[in-house]
This record gives C-alpha cells, structure tokens and sequence, in this order.
C-alpha cells in the first residue's frame, strides 16, 4: 500500500475520501484515497500513524481539504463465539461497522 506523510496533506487539492479505523481498545489509523489511489497515512517520519481517538485524527487533519469521512470498526466477535469466520468471497459485509463523520 502506498502511503503518505501527514505533513504533505494540505498540499494536497482534494482527498477523495478519509477511512478513520478503530482497532483494538483506543487504536486509530487512518487511509486516504486520492484520485482513486489509497494510501496508508503515516506520520513526517514515515513512521505508522496512529492515536488514541477519531477525534485526535479530525483534528490532526483539520487542514486538509477532505470530501468525506468515515469511521470503520470491523469486529471479531463472530469467530469468539464460534461464528463462521468473515468470508469476503461470500459477501461484502461481515462484522464491520461504517459510520459518516462529519468532515470539519
């Protein structure tokens, strides 16, 4: 995947779309896609960009010219409990969770 330096996004004309993803208990990472390319966002030394809440990434994007966001959770509590594992073959869906944020 390709990625992206946060210090570069205001540069930028326009993203496209921002994917805020919530992993574990208080783990955010972000991708962005620009003209149809997605991009891991990583920190100015290249390092992976994470924090601790959806609202700590807003406000570390707060500069940059964003067309919409999202915030994704996917879940695997289906496997815990004996579940069939997410088949992606199968279907789009699994246990994941999409909600819109508000871009400012």
């Amino acid at each position: 995947m390709l990625t992206i330096a946060l210090n570069t996004l205001p540069f930028i004309d326009s993203i496209e779309n921002v994917e805020i993803h919530s992993f574990d208990a208080s783990v955010y990472t972000a991708r962005l896609f620009i003209d149809g390319l997605e991009y891991r966002l990583t920190e100015n030394n290249q390092k992976p960009y994470k924090r601790r809440s959806a609202g700590q990434i807003k406000k570390d994007l707060k500069e940059a010219n964003i067309q919409h966001m999202d915030l994704v959770h996917s879940s695997a509590y289906d496997e815990m409990v004996g579940q069939p594992v997410f088949n992606k073959a199968v279907t789009d869906f699994g246990n994941t969770i999409r909600v819109s944020l508000d871009v400012k």
